[in-house]
C-alpha cells in the first residue's frame, strides 16, 4: 500500500503519503465489508444468485459508507452521530430506499453526499497512520495535543508487556 500511496504523490505535494496510504487501505477495507456483507446477503436470501451480479455504483459507494459507519458503531465510536449523520443502519436503509425509488441523477446525488460525508468524517476524526503503528483505529475528534498523548502513553504502558511491537 505505501508503494502504491509514494506513486500517488509523484507530481502531487498536496498529500501526504501517509494520508494516501490510509485512504487506500480504509478503500481496500470497505470493498471486502461490502463484498462480505453482499455474500451474506445472498447467502441468507436462500437463493443463489446468477454471476456476474451488477449493482449500481451508488449502491456499492453508499453501502461502503453505511459499512464503515458501522465499524466505527462497533468499535464505539460515534463521529457520524456527532455530525448529525444517520446510523448505519439508517444509512443502509437509505441507500436501498434511494436505490430502489430515487431517479438515477437524485440516487447519485444523494447517496454521494453521504459517502462523501462518512468519508471526510475518516479522514479528518481518525489517526491516519493508527492501524499501522498500533494495530487500531485512533479517533482523534475534540482530543487536544496533552490529551492525546496522554492517553498514548497510557496505551502504551498497558501494552508493554504484550509482546506487541
Amino acid at each position: 500500500m505505501e508503494v502504491l500511496a509514494q506513486t500517488l504523490c509523484v507530481g502531487s505535494t498536496s498529500f501526504p503519503p501517509s494520508l494516501l496510504s490510509y485512504i487506500i487501505d480504509e478503500a481496500s477495507h470497505d470493498a471486502d465489508a461490502v463484498g462480505c456483507f453482499l455474500g451474506e446477503v445472498e447467502q441468507r436470501s436462500g437463493l443463489k444468485w446468477e454471476r456476474p451480479v451488477t449493482f449500481p455504483a451508488a449502491f456499492l459507494v453508499g453501502t461502503a459508507a453505511a459499512l464503515r459507519a458501522a465499524r466505527w458503531e462497533v468499535m464505539g465510536d460515534l463521529p457520524h452521530i456527532a455530525a448529525e449523520l444517520p446510523s448505519s443502519q439508517q444509512m443502509l436503509r437509505m441507500v436501498s430506499e434511494w436505490c430502489l425509488t430515487a431517479t438515477t441523477s437524485e440516487r447519485d446525488r444523494r447517496v454521494m453526499q453521504m459517502a462523501l460525508s462518512v468519508f471526510q468524517l475518516s479522514v479528518s476524526q481518525f489517526a491516519w497512520e493508527g492501524k499501522t503503528m498500533l494495530g487500531a483505529a485512533v479517533l482523534l475528534q475534540g482530543q487536544d495535543e496533552d490529551s492525546l498523548i496522554s492517553a498514548m502513553a497510557e496505551i502504551a504502558w498497558k501494552l508493554r508487556h504484550s509482546g506487541a511491537e
